[in-house]
């Protein structure tokens, strides 16, 4: 008795099983459907050789602004309107010079007629004329009265690996959306050497909740590949977006990939722009006692405030692909006029 119920269970079982596995049939607008949009899912093809493609076109630039920096003393009262030639020429034995300096990524995006045209980044490499500072008063609150300003002698942007010296110029820069272009011209034999980014320009508003994507950029000066996924899609109407790929400084300007249908159909979705940050201050000696320091004897020399800036590692925001084609596209007639032709790179499909 108890083998016959066994028996019967076997059997609704099994019908069970079979109706659980039963497949219908995936109507063809389905299929359209899930191969219209990007990837969410890790490759399950070899992406070794596309991406190696793509990688040449990914190159690191330095960018350092040079300032002449002239002080005045919290008895002067020097207000900003006061600032004039004849002022600056009373302070020139006291000023003094300044280099800052900002590292990035930059991708060739055309190479037509030995004009090369990079994306990157508006703050990589668009430093400030003038840089004011002030003094703080008794109440610890910034007073109208200039500390300091600050006058940008000269700017040298430089892209690396590259022929010749590698110095290229700012032709273009938008910083509402943060999206740059810059530019050189090269001999025809020299600028074979370069090749445009062997992908096209895609669509963020595309890109879901889980979207997969690659990044390629230059933290800490070496070119990195890294992974991550796509969160805020739609972030606004140009559909910014957010990744968790770990990136730091340097590889703002790095080109964000994602997968269109299948492999190799790889699309820049978007640029790394910024990755949130915490600041904190803490006192210091100066850097030529810092290095004679001894842990077991009190310091008694100098002491300075340092500012430290502990990177958010993971959540990154990135300018997207559309963004990036509306803003150059405002500009290619007189990029083109200058022998920059954008077209193939910013058409759409």
């Amino acid at each position: 008795m108890a083998f016959r119920s066994w028996s019967i269970l076997m059997v609704v079982a099994a019908g069970f099983f079979a109706f659980a596995c039963s497949t219908k049939p995936i109507k063809e607008t389905e299929v359209k459907e899930k191969e219209s949009g990007y990837s969410s899912v890790f490759p399950d093809k070899p992406t070794s050789e596309a991406l190696a493609r793509i990688s040449e076109s990914v190159l690191t630039i330095n960018c350092i602004g040079s300032y002449r920096i002239y002080p005045f003393g919290d008895s002067e009262q020097v207000l900003r309107e006061d600032l004039n030639d004849e002022l600056l020429r009373t302070k020139l034995s006291s000023s003094f010079f300044s280099d800052n300096s900002v590292r990035g990524t930059a991708t060739v995006i055309s190479n037509v007629g030995g004009k090369i045209a990079f994306l990157t980044c508006a703050h990589v490499v668009d430093f400030p004329d003038t840089v004011y500072a002030y003094h703080v008063g008794p109440d610890g609150r910034t007073t109208k009265y200039l500390r300091s300003v600050a006058i940008k002698m000269k700017q040298f942007n430089f892209i690396s690996p590259f022929p010749e010296d590698g110095s290229v110029s700012v032709l273009y820069v938008d910083t509402e959306k943060d999206i740059a272009l810059l530019g050189k011209s090269l001999e025809t034999e020299l600028a074979r050497g370069i090749p445009p980014v062997r992908c096209r320009l895609g669509n963020a508003l595309d890109l879901n909740w889980g979207s997969f994507v690659y990044v390629f950029s230059y933290p800490a000066g070496v070119k990195m590949l890294t992974d991550g996924i796509v969160s805020n899609p739609h972030k606004d109407a140009e559909g910014s977006f957010y990744i968790d790929a770990a990136v730091s400084q340097g590889s703002s300007g790095g080109i964000v990939l994602a997968i269109r249908d299948e492999i190799p159909h790889f699309e820049i979705v978007g640029i790394v722009r910024i990755m949130p940050a915490r600041f904190s201050y803490y006192l210091a000696p100066s850097d030529s006692a810092a290095a004679e320091y001894e842990k077991y004897w009190p310091y008694e020399g100098d002491v300075f405030v340092r500012k430290r800036t502990d990177l958010e590692v993971g959540v990154t925001k990135c300018a997207s692909a559309d963004a990036v084609r509306r803003s150059l596209r405002s500009d290619q007639d007189k990029l083109a006029a200058e022998g920059y032709d954008l077209t193939e790179f910013l058409k759409q499909k």
